[in-house]
């Protein structure tokens, strides 16, 4: 039209201008929409020492609904402290100290570090480690020769043992303490006070996740971790984060091979910055779409 009234131009040339103009601004248009808006993020990425590995990266996500972790990227083991040990039966707390190192090498998780941490030599060997139960409250398992429990009160209760309640153990467990117990052949051996703190980096990019619409899983064995310390930690916040329990078949599994379309070298909480740039690279291609074809129908 701007061709036939404006520069006296007949139809046919006016539509053959029209679409010579189309086709050499087309790749630009492309460029702008796809090429650049990849580029930026990668170049984002980078800084985080992460990789978004090809423009079609978010089709991986586009559907994602939970994105889970390790329990060691949320509470890191610097952030989980053992502030109390109490022994009963006659049980040294060395011989204590280094089951539970033992326990935990085989489980992992943060305190599979603490415990370790504790110990100023190499621990014996406490023989076969074999994990009969993982539950959410506990675990079940087979040290050497010795049947051991090691979880809550509550899991406790299950197998008709009774654990003792002290005056702090409330004000404890207000302060995001978790309390454990080791039993040993069907006696009580200690009484762990543990504080877990969250990863505080972690926390800030909880916010983007949550717009995203994605909900986080923290996988673990540790009955220390659970809902509610998860909860107490983000306090007068709704974060989609739940715990989710990791299956014994899964101990000590290592994957010889893994496909995805972001990597990270980095910490978790730039891999999931990373995420958060492949969702608004998905967000641009859809609008990039859409008017594409708004402009193909006017």
């Amino acid at each position: 039209l701007l061709g036939v009234f404006l520069l006296k131009k007949s139809p046919y040339e006016a539509l053959t201008g029209a679409s010579l103009i189309y086709l050499f601004s087309a790749p630009v248009g492309m460029l702008v929409s796809t090429a650049l808006p990849y580029f930026v993020s990668s170049v984002k990425a980078s800084a985080l020492h992460s990789a978004i590995l090809g423009e079609a990266a978010g089709d991986t996500f586009d559907n994602a609904a939970v994105l889970s972790f390790d329990d060691t990227e949320v509470f890191p083991p610097k952030a989980v402290k053992i502030t109390n040990i109490k022994t009963y039966n006659d049980h040294r707390i060395d011989k204590i100290v280094v089951y539970m190192t033992a326990i935990f090498n085989k489980i992992g998780g943060p305190l599979s570090y603490v415990f370790a941490s504790s110990l100023q030599d190499v621990p014996q060997d406490v023989g076969e480690i074999m994990v009969h139960e993982a539950g959410a409250d506990g675990l079940h398992l087979k040290v050497g020769d010795d049947d051991v429990l090691v979880g809550t009160g509550a899991y406790l209760r299950m197998f008709d043992i009774e654990t003792p309640v002290d005056a702090v153990d409330e004000t404890e467990m207000r302060s995001l303490t978790s309390i454990l117990f080791l039993v040993c052949n069907g006696e009580l051996a200690a009484k762990f006070y543990i504080r877990y703190s969250f990863n505080r980096k972690f926390e800030p990019v909880l916010r983007g996740i949550y717009d995203a619409g994605i909900c986080c899983g923290i996988r673990t064995f540790d009955p220390g971790i659970d809902d509610q310390l998860v909860e107490g930690n983000l306090k007068d916040t709704n974060y989609p984060i739940h715990v989710v329990r990791k299956e014994t078949k899964d101990i000590g599994k290592i994957e010889e091979t893994l496909s995805g379309s972001v990597i990270s070298l980095s910490s978790i909480h730039n891999y999931l910055k990373t995420f958060l740039l492949v969702d608004r690279l998905n967000s641009i291609y859809r609008t990039t779409g859409m008017l594409s074809v708004i402009g193909a129908l006017i």
